[in-house]
Parts: C-alpha cells; sequence; structure tokens
C-alpha cells in the first residue's frame, strides 16, 4: 500500500514559514518538514520542533538562496561578495559546471549545516535540498556520505512528470534534467541502503 508524506521545506527560513509549518502539523496535514540549518528563524523552527516530537524533521541541505553557516571567507566560491550564498539555482548551476565552485567548501558548508542541526538535538529523519540541488552530480556523492555517516534514513527526490502542466521546450527541457537526475540520485542513494 503507498503512503503518502507531505513534507513542507524551507522550516527555519522565516517566522510565518514556521508557523505555517507547525499549524498544518497540528491540524493533520502535515508529516514532516526539513529545516534550513542557515535560516534566519531557525532557532524558533528547533523550538517548534522540539514541541511537536512527532513531526518528521529532515535537513534542507541549501547551498543557493539562503544565508551559509560557515563564515564567507571559508567559502568563497560559495557567497557573494555581501556574503550570501549565490541568488538561485541558475546563478550557482552556471559557476559549478564551469568548474568555479569548490566541491571541497561543498563538503565544508553541508557539513557544518549538518552539524548545527545535530547540536541543536533534533534527530533526523530525512534530507533533501533547496531547489533541488542534492540531485545533481558530485553534490549528491557529498550529500549521500554525510547522510550515510549521520545515519539519515531517507532521502527525498524531486519526481516530475515531464509532460504535466504548461508545456513549452525550457519546461521540457528543465522537466526531462530534472527526471533524469532524481533517477540517478535514487540509484546512489540505494547503493547506500537510503531510502
Amino acid at each position: 500500500m503507498k503512503q503518502l508524506i507531505i513534507n513542507a521545506d524551507d522550516f527555519g527560513r522565516h517566522e510565518l514559514i514556521n508557523l505555517a509549518v507547525e499549524k498544518a502539523f497540528q491540524n493533520g496535514c502535515l508529516r514532516s518538514t526539513t529545516i534550513m540549518a542557515g535560516g534566519k528563524f531557525f532557532e524558533n523552527a528547533v523550538e517548534i520542533a522540539k514541541r511537536n516530537p512527532d513531526l518528521g524533521v529532515g535537513i534542507h541541505f541549501t547551498l543557493a538562496n539562503g544565508y551559509p553557516v560557515l563564515p564567507a571567507e571559508k567559502i568563497p566560491s560559495l557567497v557573494t561578495p555581501e556574503g550570501t550564498l549565490h541568488e538561485n539555482y541558475i546563478a550557482f548551476l552556471k559557476l559549478y559546471v564551469q568548474g568555479k565552485i569548490s566541491i571541497e567548501e561543498i563538503k565544508s558548508e553541508l557539513a557544518a549545516q549538518l552539524e548545527k542541526i545535530t547540536r541543536a538535538g533534533l534527530i533526523l529523519t530525512h534530507f533533501d535540498s533547496h531547489q533541488h540541488l542534492h540531485h545533481f552530480p558530485g553534490i549528491i556523492s557529498v550529500a549521500l556520505d554525510l547522510a550515510t555517516a549521520a545515519k539519515i534514513p531517507a532521502m527525498r527526490v524531486a519526481s516530475t512528470k515531464i509532460f504535466d502542466g504548461e508545456f513549452g521546450i525550457s519546461q521540457f527541457v528543465g522537466r526531462l534534467g530534472l527526471s533524469s537526475l532524481a533517477k540517478y540520485a535514487t540509484h546512489l542513494a540505494q547503493k547506500k541502503n537510503i531510502a
């Protein structure tokens, strides 16, 4: 029998997101969430998670469109001159495919995010990433290694229908790419016994 799990991303990003997660969980329509370690309202999200112990909490690995956990000088390829992570997945991936993003800095930042959440006392049920960046080659290996070491049992992947909804060549290419990357990430996760 299939089971539906409704998950809310961006827990810790904003106080209204945090309130929505708690309300949706308490009203029975939400089962899990993924927390952003660099979110401005991270501590508030931790408090909410602790007072709702049946809420499944995963880590929302963040490499774009947010704030790093490490100081900017330790991860210069991951941040803008203002010290924030690159604007979005497109800006990040342009640099990544050009070899301008350090995989070692990705490892350091994602490890710091995981450590911050662990230090806060949360037991993680799963992982995913902001704007699906954990699906990409290289990044998926880092995320899986960290998840395996931390005994995180599951990964959420983006499942998208290629011909669903609005259709144009850019939507087709985007959906085809994400669908292919999700299958690749799933294959690697299964090899490491991650659901």
